[in-house]
């Protein structure tokens, strides 16, 4: 008989719980203010947030800084035609080439492991020529620095 009062105790309080919980997660939610981005990649806003929150992402494409072109493919005049289109969106396009090796399948947009600039471009680059962006391997290190863009198919 102890157990079943002491059950019901127990379900009760629980009951008690979970129908304050309810009511919290309502008031809370009341309290929630939208989170906008702003144009550079924070966000501002919040509850009680009144300064600029910057995100991981907060890197922004330089178009000035000079990138390189290649031909990957058996395409001719692919990586003219494309450093072209590049050009046209405002980007700098420092050498077109050949790619001296066939280890690319698909185009592709290389940035250095842990240059946050690099990789803002690369994925706006990426977007751009429908390709995907990568770190770059030792192969494609040694073509030189900045953004390297290996196009196969057009």
């Amino acid at each position: 008989m102890i157990l079943i009062a002491l059950g019901i105790v127990f379900a009760g309080l629980g009951a008690l719980s979970l129908s304050k919980s309810d009511s919290d997660s309502d008031s809370s939610s009341a309290s929630v203010s939208s989170v906008a981005p702003t144009a550079n990649g924070a966000t501002t806003g919040g509850a009680g947030n009144s300064s600029p929150v910057t995100s991981a992402a907060s890197a922004t494409a330089d178009k000035s800084d000079p990138i390189s072109v290649y031909n990957g493919g058996q395409i001719g005049g692919l990586a003219a035609r494309v450093s072209t289109q590049l050009e046209e969106a405002g980007w700098n396009v420092a050498t077109t080439a050949n790619y001296p090796d066939s280890a690319v399948a698909a185009n592709s947009v290389f940035y250095d492991e842990g240059a946050a600039d690099q990789k803002a471009a690369a994925l706006e680059i990426a977007e751009e020529i429908d390709a995907t962006a990568k770190v770059k391997t030792a192969a494609i290190t040694s073509l030189g620095d900045g953004v390297i863009v290996v196009v196969v198919t057009e």
